[in-house]
Parts: structure tokens; C-alpha cells; sequence
């Protein structure tokens, strides 16, 4: 074998392994089903690793409801009974984010948040 065809048959077999290795360390995705009625978020606080990728699956119980968080990066989106909708995010750093209610639900709408706690 020339070393031409030495050094390519080299090159793609570390390129095999290093897409190998990607895969193989890709995080799952972490599904969390979030209900929210009024004035609450069932749960209220849910529980996630940094760098592994989240799928919210936001479902209302009564009137729409809406969900946003600036320190996720999760951007509002509205959600209606029967519904739902997803949001998905990747946290970035450890800590404890809030999210609210995005979509004006009653009059006690400002006190409907939650917390993302961010796990290593």
C-alpha cells in the first residue's frame, strides 16, 4: 500500500471513532410533562443536568396558560386546554432558574412561577 492510501485509510478510521464517541456521549433527553391551571404549575419545581436536553410537554387544565424563562433561554409560547405544546432547552450552567405563566391567566397570574433546578 502506498502511504497515501495508508494515511487516508488512518484519517477515516479516527473519523469513525470520533463520530463514534459523540454519539455514544450524547445525553438523553430528559421528557418532564408540566400541568398548569390556575394559579399553579404541577410541578412546581422540577429537577434537570447541566448539558443534557429537555423536552417540557406543557399541557393546561383550565384556561391558557403560557411559559417562559430569559435565564433558559425557553421563549414564551402559549399553550390552550386540549392543546399542548412543547418547549425544548439545553441548560447551560448549575443553578436554580425560574419560569412563569407568559400568557395573563387571573388576577393572581404574577405569582404563577416555578423553578428549573440545574444539577451537575
Amino acid at each position: 500500500m502506498s502511504k497515501t492510501l495508508i494515511r487516508a485509510v488512518i484519517a477515516g478510521a479516527a473519523l469513525v471513532l470520533v463520530s463514534a464517541s459523540n454519539v455514544a456521549s450524547a445525553a438523553p433527553v430528559k421528557k418532564v410533562t408540566l400541568q398548569a391551571k390556575k394559579f399553579d404549575w404541577i410541578p412546581a419545581s422540577i429537577e434537570v443536568k447541566v448539558g443534557q436536553p429537555v423536552e417540557l410537554t406543557l399541557i393546561s387544565l383550565d384556561v391558557p396558560h403560557g411559559i417562559s424563562s430569559r435565564d433558559l433561554n425557553i421563549p414564551p409560547t402559549t399553550f390552550k386546554k386540549d392543546q399542548p405544546a412543547k418547549v425544548t432547552f439545553t441548560p447551560t450552567e448549575t443553578g436554580t432558574f425560574s419560569f412563569k405563566c407568559s400568557k395573563y391567566c387571573g388576577s393572581k397570574h404574577r405569582k404563577m412561577t416555578g423553578q428549573i433546578v440545574v444539577v451537575p
